[in-house]
């Protein structure tokens, strides 16, 4: 999988664990909390694998992807 593919299903599954949560379900849960932070961690090592070309040339803006 690329990893704006990682990254975009991270995203994914972070938004299905926390859509249906209130801010104060979501402190409450430990199981949720820590599998967000593992996904943020995920794109992290995602984003540093992008190619330095790709991204002088990609902007990423409002979700979409735009050459710049």
């Amino acid at each position: 999988m690329s990893t704006c593919g990682i990254s975009r299903e991270c995203i994914q599954k972070t938004f299905e664990c926390t859509n249906a949560l209130s801010e104060d379900q979501f402190l409450k849960s430990r199981m949720v909390s820590d599998a967000v932070i593992r996904n943020f961690e995920i794109i992290g090592e995602a984003s540093r694998k992008i190619s330095p070309d790709f991204k002088s040339v990609t902007r990423i803006s409002n979700g979409r992807k735009s050459r710049v």
